[in-house]
């Protein structure tokens, strides 16, 4: 810029802010701008987050685990991703097909129907299932809950949409379960509720309706 263009206000000489700048305060008073907070050592980072480290959950419809080799790659799956729980839908699992599980896992479940169709469960380590204080089968075939002393988790496989009133039947049953529930721990509802998006134009209206 020409001579007579340029600022000549030394107040502000640093771009987008009014503070001078840092060499023209006094070394007394220099820690203000400073951050109020000391960054932590890894160390500290790390034992921070061990501390604070939670279950972590998953949850998968697995079209069938009745195969033994198929439940031992569930397990592996849940072990390589850290998991504590592995909601299960459409397992497909009846007595005469139900297998053991592998070592260090447990299996809560409610079995499929004599047709094959439905079956949910829980695929925990040993050391959660430790923890579970009660088991209940909610829907057979279709809803299973377990209960630990600090939340309660709820796994369900919910009939396909076309079913009205299957649907309606699960749903009203889940609702009236949910609300038998102790209200000081928290309640996780988890997988496959086949919902299904429907958008319909309004007659006379540009708005749309979504159900």
């Amino acid at each position: 810029l020409p001579q007579t263009m340029r600022r000549t206000n030394p107040s502000n000489d640093v771009r987008g802010s009014s503070t001078p700048p840092s060499s023209n305060i006094p070394p007394q008073n220099k820690q203000i701008l400073r951050p109020d907070v000391v960054p932590e050592s890894a160390a500290q980072e790390r034992s921070r987050t061990t501390r604070h480290a939670g279950l972590r959950i998953g949850s998968m419809n697995v079209r069938s685990c009745a195969d033994p080799a198929r439940l031992e790659v569930l397990c592996a799956t849940a072990h390589r991703h850290h998991l504590g729980i592995l909601a299960l839908q459409e397992t497909r699992r009846r007595p005469h097909t139900a297998s053991a599980s592998p070592h260090g896992w447990t299996m809560f479940e409610t079995l499929a129907d004599p047709s094959g169709r439905g079956g949910v469960a829980f695929l925990t380590t040993s050391a959660f299932a430790a923890s579970v204080r009660k088991v209940d089968t909610i829907v057979p075939g279709r809803a299973v809950a377990l209960h630990t002393s600090t939340a309660t988790f709820i796994c369900v496989y919910a009939p396909t949409a076309p079913n009205t009133t299957d649907r309606d039947v699960f749903f009203s049953a889940l609702s009236s379960y949910a609300r038998t529930l102790r209200t000081a721990i928290p309640t996780l509802i988890m997988g496959d509720f086949n919902s299904r998006l429907r958008t319909q134009l309004r007659p006379h209206s540009p708005t749309y309706l979504h159900e």
